[in-house]
């Protein structure tokens, strides 16, 4: 059964029944606890049993080293490269529905951003728009990636 896209809700202020959390086994990845956890819940009980408030504030500090060009691209490459086995190993739960949602949704204001700020001469926002554009296609490349690297290692196990 497939289910629609849910956003990506953010684990920092995540509630969840406790006899919900038994049934799907809890937590089970080291990373993207979140996004395993929420895609295993709407799969098992259905998207509406998911609450979004989207009036909810969560305060998280963010350390100075996050935004520096080092950090952006590690993220985006390796976030997505690992997702790759994260979502296999959701089973039946695992949809990308959102993930696509996402990409679509920022690759058009991407370029629509880069090339207005670039008619209007703003640097700084042709500057952050070519970063949002690149940071997608660094994603995109992650996942490649991760992909790749799934065959391989289907490839050694067959062997």
């Amino acid at each position: 059964m497939r289910w629609p896209a849910l956003r990506h809700l953010i684990g920092a202020n995540m509630s969840v029944r406790a006899d919900a959390f038994r049934k799907v086994a809890g937590f089970q990845s080291i990373d993207f606890d979140d996004l395993n956890l929420r895609q295993r819940l709407g799969h098992t009980y259905g998207p509406a049993a998911l609450l979004y408030v989207p009036d909810a504030v969560v305060h998280h500090y963010v350390p100075a080293q996050r935004v520096q060009w080092s950090y952006f691209w590690r993220r985006c490459f390796y976030v997505n490269k690992y997702k790759v086995a994260a979502f296999d190993n959701m089973g039946q739960a695992a949809t990308l529905t959102a993930e696509f949602a996402f990409v679509r949704r920022y690759a058009t204001r991407g370029a629509y951003r880069l090339g207005s700020a670039v008619r209007h001469r703003e640097p700084v926002e042709s500057v952050r728009a070519a970063a949002d554009t690149l940071g997608i296609a660094l994603g995109g490349l992650g996942n490649l990636a991760g992909r790749l690297q799934r065959g391989r290692r289907n490839q050694e196990v067959a062997t």
